[in-house]
């Protein structure tokens, strides 16, 4: 096994488009941190699918969110029954991208102090790897299928 440091998951080739989602979010930690990174730095596209509940506190503490709605779009998902709670990932680039798939949440202590577990599959346009683009495929529908379970606006936007 081998232990990384979950910001050098976003030190490669910048994104077109990034897919996130979440529990919990700090906007604070990600646009300070994330939003830093290489890979998301000029990132066209950036969606964060969190809990819809979770959301909703996050907004009653008016927590400092400079670039939201500029630079990514927050999407809160609706369940009926349960929380949303997935933590998979989907970054686009021109060549290709990667699937992360972990237990951290998109909280400073989930992806710079907590002991957390996150799987990363890299694939590429052009070596079409049957496995890894099939993975790809399915998280993208995993993302449509989320971006069904928000307010009709939202989920036009985010789909």
């Amino acid at each position: 096994m081998k232990y990384l440091d979950c910001f050098s998951l976003f030190e490669g080739d910048p994104a077109y488009i990034a897919l996130f989602s979440t529990f919990q979010f700090d906007p604070d930690f990600f646009e300070r941190r994330l939003l830093r990174c290489e890979t998301l730095k000029k990132a066209r596209r950036i969606a964060v699918f969190m809990d819809a509940k979770q959301w909703q506190d996050l907004l009653q503490r008016d927590v400092h969110a400079r670039w939201l709605n500029r630079r990514y779009l927050v999407v809160p998902v609706h369940r009926s029954t349960g929380v949303f709670h997935p933590k998979l990932n989907l970054i686009l680039t021109e060549n290709g991208g990667q699937v992360q798939c972990g237990s951290n949440n998109l909280t400073r202590s989930g992806c710079s102090s907590n002991l957390e577990l996150i799987n990363s599959i890299p694939f590429e346009f052009e070596h079409e790897d049957a496995e890894s683009m099939q993975l790809a495929s399915a998280t993208l529908r995993f993302f449509q299928r989320a971006a069904q379970d928000t307010d009709a606006e939202v989920g036009r936007i985010a789909a």
